[in-house]
């Protein structure tokens, strides 16, 4: 009997697991980040092969250390309708604009 309920439990762990995967299969997130550094493109990388091993895709944009081209790639993300967006700021505005953005956004549209 304790056999049989670790294998039902192993089952509905091996269900879950493949199931959240397929719900992220097939939505696309959004990165920007602040410049071309080694470090941020590791961080980016990092955040593709994380993406890749659900199906979803990533949309990158560099800011090249630009307040103004940060502020801007944001708007494009948004724009997009991306499902999800990661945000590496150098700056806290940045930071600040991106949590406010898409809560505008839902607002906007309703």
């Amino acid at each position: 009997m304790r056999h049989v309920r670790r294998s039902a439990i192993l089952l509905v762990i091996l269900a879950i697991i493949l199931g959240g995967e397929a719900l992220l299969a097939g939505l696309t997130y959004g990165y920007v980040t602040p410049g071309p550094d080694t470090w941020y493109r590791k961080d980016v990388e990092g955040f593709e092969y994380a993406a890749s091993l659900v199906g979803a895709q990533v949309v990158v944009l560099n800011s090249d250390y630009d307040t103004e081209k940060e502020i801007t790639n944001i708007n494009t993300l948004v724009n997009m309708g991306v499902d999800g967006m990661c945000v590496f700021s150098f700056n806290p505005n940045g930071a600040f604009i991106a949590a406010r953005k898409p809560r505008k956004q839902e607002y906007s549209s309703c």
